[in-house]
């Protein structure tokens, strides 16, 4: 505002000089009169708000489909960058319509039609790209994970292979609706059979009420989650973890069971890497065999049951 006035009065001083010559008389009390009329225009004019930021920034939020359905994602210590975007479906999950709207490839659909959207983008792709394709859930932290099994089987039966949860950086700064590229991923499978002959070397996790969990035969807090797999883990060796769930447990009680194991496994593959390899996990070539060693024996597969 202060700036306006100083620039417009600057600029009269400038044009002051031009025109002083039409005031012969008492040019000094002209010069005041004619400049106080200038300091009070420029005034008011910097009162008017010609562009109004409000409105603007409400226009270009109105583009962002994360704001547009007020869809807050989970945070995640672990999660990856999302490459090769052009092979990147996303498909946001809003609370707000209680799954019967979705946001596939930025066009609002209904669920019954929600392959029918997918195979349109598959259709402008190469036959060869379509085994690649990452498909990115926007899932806010309040859906019912029931929706979310029933995505997941969808996508199985078309032949999905690569699913990430969108997720943003713990502490981050950066507004909900901000896309930070980050996801946490897992392959899509059918489903694998409880049987005695794999019990051994699973380990099942129930997300219980009131933020609590049931795991290795007692109730713990979500802070205690990573701590008590950690030491499970340590003694067992573990193939597969089952999470266990109501229809109406939310997805963020689901995340932090995904992002909790995840952590553990992670832990583990790197700190038996820096004992037996001299170097960290990330840092082994994935053809190595003991990347593959390690991968076999901290092996990351999540079955999901409602039960």
């Amino acid at each position: 505002m202060y700036i306006l006035i100083i620039f417009i009065t600057a600029f009269f001083g400038q044009i002051w000089m031009t025109i002083r010559c039409f005031f012969k008389k008492n040019i000094l009390t002209w010069f005041f009169i004619v400049l106080s009329i200038t300091i009070s225009f420029s005034f008011g004019l910097s009162q008017i708000n010609i562009l109004n930021d409000e409105l603007i920034d409400k226009t270009i939020l109105s583009e962002n489909d994360l704001y547009k359905y007020d869809i807050h994602v989970s945070s995640s210590e672990v999660s990856t960058e999302i490459r090769h975007k052009y092979l990147s479906l996303n498909i946001l999950v809003p609370k707000s319509t209680n799954g019967q709207l979705l946001v596939v490839d930025g066009k609002e659909i209904k669920l019954i039609n929600f392959e029918n959207a997918i195979f349109k983008f598959l259709d402008e792709l190469s036959e060869s790209d379509r085994f690649f394709i990452n498909y990115i859930l926007f899932v806010d932290e309040n859906v019912e994970m029931k929706f979310i099994l029933e995505l997941k089987q969808r996508l199985i039966k078309i032949g999905a292979s690569r699913l990430y949860y969108a997720t943003k950086k713990v502490d981050s700064n950066s507004p909900f609706y901000h896309n930070s590229n980050q996801g946490f991923g897992s392959f899509l499978g059918k489903d694998i059979p409880y049987n005695t002959l794999s019990a051994s070397k699973e380990v099942g996790i129930e997300i219980l009420n009131n933020g609590l969990y049931f795991f290795n035969g007692k109730r713990i807090k979500k802070g205690d989650l990573t701590k008590d797999m950690k030491k499970y883990f340590q003694k067992k060796e573990v193939q597969s973890f089952r999470i266990y769930m109501k229809e109406n447990t939310k997805f963020h009680e689901y995340f932090q069971v995904l992002e909790s194991s995840k952590i553990v496994i992670y832990d583990l593959r790197n700190l038996n890497s820096k004992k037996d390899y001299g170097i960290s996990y990330d840092n082994l070539n994935r053809k190595q065999k003991g990347k593959q060693i390690l991968r076999k024996k901290y092996r990351w597969q999540v079955i999901d049951i409602i039960e």
